[in-house]
């Protein structure tokens, strides 16, 4: 013969009284669990905004966002490993754009300096200068 399983209920219960008159009331609810909120870097989205915009406006700034880009894009990370901030995605993409946009920089620096260092100064200037 099996015995009967004893009334198992969902919710826990406490018994204040262990007398026969004893009150049984339902246990308290556990505390809501804490969930801390990192907010998002504001570095990290500055080199993220950078690299994208050094990326579609080229060289019209005269490398300026690529710069951006890599020093917020360095100090972005170091917040977010440091768990001050969120938004290491965002600051290691703009890393890589800055990186990226600094060699076609750099190489169009050196064109352009090479260029005029070895094609002397222009005709007017030329003309004045030989004119006295």
């Amino acid at each position: 013969m099996t015995s009967p399983s004893p009334d198992v209920s969902s919710d826990p219960v406490i018994t204040t009284d262990h007398g026969p008159d004893a009150q049984q009331r339902p246990a308290a609810d556990p505390a809501p669990a804490t969930v801390r909120v990192v907010p998002t870097s504001t570095v990290a989205m500055v080199s993220l905004i950078a690299g994208i915009f050094g990326a579609v406006g080229g060289c019209l700034f005269c490398g300026l966002p690529p710069i951006v880009a890599i020093v917020t894009g360095h100090v972005g990370l170091a917040h977010t490993r440091r768990d001050e901030a969120s938004g290491y995605g965002m600051a290691l993409a703009g890393l890589i754009l800055g990186y990226a946009l600094m060699i076609p920089t750099l190489l169009m620096l050196f064109i352009s300096l090479f260029t005029v260092v070895n094609s002397g100064p222009p005709e007017f200037v030329r003309e004045i200068l030989y004119s006295f």
